[in-house]
């Protein structure tokens, strides 16, 4: 037992190196705790910037989203504004001016699209009562340009379909049509019914006709696929052929539900237009409505405000082919 007696400077040895180990230890804790918090804020700080930094560029990128947004509306908007055009058409002394406005109103039917068919669903039942101002035999040089003066005020579009020998006639009043943003339908060159339906050939070399003068004077671009037979098909057996070869040609054919009866005869009362009018709407749904702006039609355009007036107390709401 003596042999591992341990002398005093022995035990003052061992209590300086316990001393010495506890400090060490008590040292390294210490230095690894602060090392930890600075990593810990280091990351705490970093994030916090990242954020910052990402929420600044986002900021800036939707002000600067916002701004050119704001720029191009109001750019448009400008156009729309500044577009002041005013035609004039002249015949036998007779000059009528047709003025595009350019109100407020204007700017927000301009926003808003037209409503509009194909030509296949004129007919189709989707629960809306829609009808469809249809005016034949036109452009003429007096009454068309003051359908067009109607509409307009009503903002309402309406169909025309043309016939060749009147656009040739009217170029600046076809014109007029298209930017007004009516749709345009073919009715034959002739409009004989000798010639167009002597056989299908010359019937589809008519409408191939019209359509190149169409082309002609509103631009290489336009395009239609409304076809209206002079008289009407109406899935006639004898009509057979030619809508066949028709809509092989890449056209389709629009016939009608609902008259004024201008077809009928010239001078007719606007009054008896407008009743008879009343008295083939028979409660349908969709109406395509056949009217004529040739220039004997003159009492046509007088009931054309009442007829407007009827159908929309009525619940109906305008629409335009194509």
């Amino acid at each position: 037992m003596n042999k591992y007696r341990i002398t005093e400077s022995g035990k003052r040895a061992l209590i300086t190196i316990s001393f010495l180990i506890i400090f060490l230890t008590v040292n390294v804790t210490f230095r690894l705790n602060v090392n930890a918090d600075n990593i810990i804020k280091h990351f705490t700080f970093n994030d916090k910037t990242n954020s910052e930094n990402i929420y600044l560029l986002n900021k800036q990128d939707s002000e600067k989203d916002y701004k050119e947004e704001k720029n191009e509306l109001t750019s448009s908007e400008n156009n729309i504004i500044t577009n002041n055009t005013t035609s004039s058409y002249e015949h036998d002394n007779l000059v009528a001016e047709v003025k595009i406005q350019t109100t407020n109103d204007l700017v927000k039917t301009e926003k808003t699209q037209d409503l509009s068919y194909p030509v296949e669903q004129a007919y189709v039942k989707d629960g809306k009562k829609i009808p469809f101002l249809t005016f034949d035999d036109g452009p003429s040089s007096d009454n068309t340009i003051k359908n067009l003066a109607i509409l307009r005020n009503y903002k309402i579009k309406a169909t025309f379909i043309i016939i060749r020998s009147a656009a040739e006639k009217n170029k600046n009043i076809l014109t007029a049509i298209a930017n007004d943003g009516h749709a345009i339908g073919n009715h034959t060159y002739s409009h004989q019914y000798k010639t167009i339906y002597s056989n299908v050939h010359a019937f589809i070399n008519e409408i191939k006709k019209t359509d190149s003068i169409l082309k002609d004077i509103l631009g290489s671009s336009f395009n239609t696929r409304i076809v209206r037979f002079p008289g009407g098909a109406f899935q006639s057996p004898s009509m057979s052929p030619f809508i066949t070869e028709l809509n092989h040609e890449g056209y389709t054919n629009i016939d009608w539900n609902a008259i004024s009866g201008d077809g009928e005869g010239n001078n007719i009362p606007a009054d008896k237009l407008v009743k008879k009018l009343r008295d083939t709407v028979l409660n349908q749904s969709h109406l395509v409505i056949l009217m004529h702006d040739s220039s004997t039609k003159q009492s046509s355009v007088e009931a054309l405000p009442q007829i407007i007036e009827y159908l929309k107390s009525e619940g109906y709401e305008f629409a335009i082919l194509r």
